[in-house]
């Protein structure tokens, strides 16, 4: 509905060193860095700061009843646009942000790829999720493998709209998949240290453990715990 800017803008056809903020209905955001090269994937530099506040991402992407209101700060620099052969760093902090019809508070990442290779540390600390996550793995032509650790502290996934009923969950994740593509699906995944609380009843839970792996056109997915026993193959 309305739009402001206020800044210095520096451009030509292969270059743009920018230091604006831009002020809007629907929330306000402040650009400042530069790009240079940026018409080749291959030589593109750039080092950027953008801060967010207040955007009003369902109005933006025509879907209120998905997103919300974002708050956020973000850092990159690095050069390439590819990510197989980009070398970047990147890192953000992210106030609030609502995602279906909940405001997550508290979110902070940072990670770095190089040649293919991919790193991120990430923590959310909200009421209703606290977790921590490392993660690493690389691009490879068209799959892409992920290595990744993730220490719930606890999640309440009723109010965060997830499910009808009220759970807490603790506990470990660890995954190593070879391949995440969904149809091509290679890896192991394992949870350990699970308590899970239902009804106000607490539960101790063992290992669970996931396996996929798929070869001459065949996928195969196995679930192995102390109370279950699953396998699918087609």
């Amino acid at each position: 509905e309305s739009i402001s800017a206020v800044g210095k803008i520096k451009a030509s056809m292969h270059d743009l060193v920018s230091d604006i903020t831009v002020s809007t209905s629907q929330g306000t955001a402040k650009l400042k860095g530069s790009l240079t090269n940026y018409s080749n994937p291959k030589l593109a530099k750039y080092d950027y700061f953008i801060n967010a506040n207040n955007i009003d991402l369902g109005t933006i992407m025509k879907d209120k009843a998905t997103y919300g209101i974002l708050s956020a700060t973000f850092k990159v620099k690095g050069s390439g646009f590819d990510p197989n052969t980009a070398n970047a760093t990147a890192s953000g902090v992210i106030n609030s942000v609502g995602y279906n019809k909940y405001t997550y508070k508290n979110i902070k990442f940072d990670g770095s790829i190089a040649n293919g290779n991919y790193s991120t540390n990430a923590s959310i600390k909200d009421p209703n999720i606290n977790l921590d996550l490392v993660a690493n793995g690389v691009f490879n032509g068209k799959y892409t493998s992920l290595n990744f650790t993730a220490n719930v502290d606890s999640i309440k996934p009723q109010e965060l709209h997830l499910t009808p009923q009220a759970i807490i969950y603790h506990g470990k994740v660890e995954g190593n998949l070879t391949n995440i593509d969904p149809d091509n699906l290679n890896g192991n995944l394992l949870v350990t240290n699970s308590v899970l609380v239902t009804n106000g009843e607490r539960t101790q839970l063992d290992s669970v453990r996931l396996f996929a792996d798929n070869s001459n056109g065949q996928q195969l997915i196995r679930l192995q715990s102390p109370f279950m026993f699953a396998e699918i193959k087609g």
